[in-house]
């Protein structure tokens, strides 16, 4: 709210043609006239809304019956120093009347100008100010502009409206859809959102979307009667939005041009594959690749190769670990491919191009099995070993464990074929089988070998090259599985409990380094030396109960203990942490 002292002067029947100009009191009359003005302030901008403009002039002395006065807008300017009775402009517009019984001295009256000062404000309407005069032959006498107190004052109520949208997006971008979703920011009293489009910016525009209920800035083209970009053109836009205070200005005019994105197509694999991790091999049409990414989940959704993304025109990916190896197990592959072209991203519409399949790890009939195959332990150590022969020699091997293939060997042309496996679960029956594999295809069936392997102590394996280092003792060692979650209490019930992340395992395990078993305890702490200058992300295999678990080590530390006779030992301890294989969605 701002309250401004108009400009008031008197003019009189009486002296038609004489300029009283501003006077200390101003008679209102059926021949005495008061004129009065008020320019809106710097503070009320041409967008601002005016919801309330009241014209307050202050009585002096009383007057008795009934007295009417009336406001009504000039069609032209007064001058304080030459108009008079006979020059004033003529008026315009409707009355606004107001009556009062015998007004007593300091009586304020009030006359609604609103619908006068939303036009001045708008430009619709001049702003000359107004005449005020009377129908009661005694009329009244209002405080002039020239008064000490009580001058006359508008008391003008109103709102800025809010600012334009920001943020336009796309802006300057390049997208692929005709019908592109229209980002932009708001603010947070916003009910209704509107955006207009045109090819130049200029005269009417080509779509206006209307206004549509929303308090977030976003327009889906798509769901308006646009009718869409064309493949290389470029359009304008702009966005303004409803709130409290009623519509906001039109942002500034944002940009985007429309190219379509290239065609991505996976050519290999196929439906199946014997290969545990075959070549990924696509095609690009419809543009320049600069980068892609390659990413392939299991049936369960899990992501088990992702190659990130590169920067290359290379057009196969090969995984550097194992993708599906169950047989009958389905991967799906996914290819997204970059192009050249600096992309908007909105929703539904990134800026890279996708292509994705599936395929199935199967075994090809044709191919004959191994004729012998055999898995045995040496009771000692957690180690299965698996060998088979055949009739002729294969490309190569592949060794399938409990129907998942653990093992592959594409060359190795030979009639007998031996594995050793670091990675079995102890304590657990396992099925074993071996496959010949020919051309790149991998035999079904085949004789099978039934196995639980039992060890003693507890291990640490590197399972590539089956260095180990073996402890003993009666110390289980630390096992944590953290779960970070917050614990929700509402007013009536119990507690709720929500786990947002699960930790893989980890802890620590000390133990003594002994001379048994064909491994002495110098050849186990040098094992263990080499695991502790090793890369801290070196995968080791933990061996402990009934547990096989993938882990990096770290914090070994070797304390040699007193000898006793010709028996020497060390006592050792390690912190480790699970890597891999956890049992539940960390």
């Amino acid at each position: 709210m701002v309250n401004l002292a108009p400009l008031a002067i008197s003019i009189k029947s009486a002296r038609p043609n004489f300029t009283y100009g501003q006077r200390l009191q101003v008679p209102v009359s059926t021949t005495a006239s008061m004129l009065v003005r008020a320019g809106l302030p710097a503070a009320v901008s041409e967008d601002a809304v005016i919801s309330s403009a009241m014209l307050v002039l202050t009585q002096v002395g009383t007057e008795s019956g009934s007295v009417i006065v009336n406001l009504r807008r000039l069609a032209g300017a007064f001058n304080v120093s030459r108009t008079t009775w006979n020059n004033v402009a003529a008026q315009t517009g409707s009355t606004v009347a107001v009556t009062k019984s015998s007004p007593t001295g300091g009586t304020a009256w009030s006359f609604d100008v609103t619908s006068d000062l939303q036009g001045f404000s708008a430009g619709s309407l001049a702003n000359f100010g107004w005449r005020i005069a009377s129908t009661s032959t005694t009329g009244v006498r209002f405080r002039g502009s020239s008064a000490s107190t009580g001058q006359p004052v508008l008391v003008l109520e109103f709102v800025e409206p809010g600012e334009a949208p920001e943020d336009l997006y796309p802006d300057g971008g390049v997208v692929s859809l005709d019908k592109p979703t229209l980002l932009f920011l708001v603010a947070p009293d916003t009910t209704a959102v509107q955006v207009q489009i045109d090819v130049d910016a200029t005269g009417a525009v080509d779509f206006d979307s209307g206004e549509i209920v929303s308090d977030v800035g976003q327009v889906v083209l798509a769901s308006t009667a646009y009718v869409g970009i064309a493949v290389g053109a470029t359009t304008f836009w702009r966005a303004r939005a409803r709130g409290a205070t009623g519509l906001t200005p039109w942002s500034a005019w944002a940009s985007f041009s429309r190219t379509n994105k290239p065609t991505v197509s996976i050519t290999s694999p196929g439906a199946t594959s014997d290969d545990v991790s075959p070549p990924v091999i696509w095609s690009v049409s419809g543009g320049t690749q600069e980068s892609w990414r390659v990413i392939v989940t299991n049936g369960s959704g899990t992501v088990v190769g992702d190659s990130g993304r590169v920067t290359s025109a290379a057009t196969t990916w090969v995984a550097p670990k194992d993708l599906i190896r169950t047989e009958g197990g389905v991967g799906t592959i996914e290819v997204s491919v970059w192009d050249n072209v600096d992309r908007a991203v909105t929703p539904g519409n990134p800026d890279y191009a996708k292509a994705t399949s599936t395929y199935t790890l199967s075994t090809t009939g044709g191919v004959v099995a191994p004729s012998i195959v055999t898995a045995t332990t040496n009771g000692f150590s957690p180690a299965v070993y698996v060998a088979a022969t055949a009739t002729s020699a294969p490309d190569g091997w592949a060794v399938i464990r409990d129907g998942e293939r653990v093992f592959t060997e594409p060359i190795q042309p030979t009639l007998t074929f031996s594995w050793t496996d670091w990675t079995a679960t102890p304590n657990h029956e396992h099925d074993y089988r071996v496959a010949r594999i020919v051309n790149g295809a991998v035999s079904p069936g085949g004789p099978h070998a039934l196995i639980t392997p039992r060890f003693s102590g507890l291990w640490l394996v590197d399972p590539e090259d089956g260095t180990a280092a073996v402890l003993w003792g009666d110390d289980e060692g630390s096992w944590s599985a953290v779960e970070l979650a917050v614990t929700h209490q509402p007013i009536a019930g119990p507690p709720i409990r929500r786990v947002a992340y699960r930790v893989p395992l980890s802890g620590s395990i000390s133990g003594d380094l002994l001379d048994v078993s064909g491994i002495t305890a110098d050849a186990s702490i040098a094992v263990l030396y080499d695991f502790k200058s090793s890369p801290a992300n070196r995968e080791l295999r933990l061996f402990a109960g009934d547990r096989s678990i993938p882990v990096n080590v770290g914090d070994i530390t070797v304390n040699p203990a007193p000898i006793s006779g010709t028996e020497r030992w060390s006592r050792v301890s390690f912190n480790w942490w699970q890597v891999d294989e956890v049992p539940w969605t960390a």
